[in-house]
């Protein structure tokens, strides 16, 4: 799925997102109109880190909602549920990801940058650039250093103290959990403060945690082709389903109701 995907799929959702941002952008600002900063004058390397860190927690922002979408909207889960089929966790299980689930979290990251970039000026004076590492966002290269540790069979936790802003990559170990306890928390991706402002932050350890879906799965989720088939509604006849494989279910399980506080403090 990985290779597919990247040969197929990512150009596409890199260039997509670029358009969209530069669209949205444009729309917005053009419908503004001349602003007047809040803030008159920032020396430029201060906007320059300003600008950086905004960013950073705009696509971060998108990337928290656009994931509470996937697993509360049906239609979005069926494509996401092919994600967290995954029941052995390793770096390569951040590719396990059915186009649509890409193109809708390419979509939605991609309004929130455009028009966080539009509403930047009606605070500070100008847009000015960022901080790249890589050509990229240098917050997001250190995000990327650690990323890996997310989907990995070993649990690591950052200190306490860390875990007040970053999000830990143990979390997302207990975000891919099949325990109906640990459905709907953890959905963050570089802060945890969006999880602790929308009550869905559950710090408990992934020692034991057992990856997979909480209704133990649909057998397409073991097969490639299935995977990108069947989410799209295409039925398979039953004579493929490999042996071992846990009977058909209608829809993939829906989370509970509930915030992940909620059910800590039950």
């Amino acid at each position: 799925m990985f290779v597919v995907n990247e040969a197929l799929f990512r150009i596409p959702n890199v260039a997509a997102f670029v358009v969209i941002v530069n669209v949205c952008s444009a729309r917005v600002a053009a419908a503004l109109g001349p602003v007047r900063p809040l803030v008159d004058f920032l020396p430029p390397w201060v906007a320059l880190i300003a600008y950086t860190v905004y960013t950073l927690l705009l696509l971060d922002l998108g990337s928290y909602i656009t994931h509470v979408m996937q697993h509360n909207i049906r239609l979005f889960w069926r494509f996401h549920a092919v994600h967290h089929s995954a029941e052995a966790m390793n770096p390569l299980t951040v590719f396990r990801q059915h186009p649509l689930d890409m193109a809708h979290y390419t979509l939605l990251r991609g309004l929130f940058a455009g028009v966080g970039a539009a509403l930047f000026p009606l605070v500070f004076p100008g847009t000015p650039g960022i901080v790249r590492l890589a050509g990229v966002n240098a917050g997001l290269v250190l995000y990327y250093i650690t990323a890996g540790l997310r989907h990995s069979p070993v649990p690591f936790a950052y200190p306490a103290c860390l875990r007040w802003l970053f999000f830990s990559p143990h979390l997302h170990q207990v975000h891919h959990s099949r325990d109906p306890r640990h459905v709907n928390c953890n959905y963050g991706v570089i802060f945890s403060i969006w999880d602790r402002c929308f009550g869905t932050y559950l710090d408990v350890s992934a020692d034991e945690v057992r990856f997979g879906l909480a209704d133990g799965g649909r057998p397409y989720h073991h097969s490639l082709w299935r995977m990108y088939l069947e989410p799209l509604g295409l039925a398979f006849p039953r004579r493929w389903q490999p042996a071992g494989e846990l009977p058909e279910a209608a829809e993939p399980s829906q989370p509970p109701a509930g915030s992940a506080k909620e059910r800590r403090a039950g």
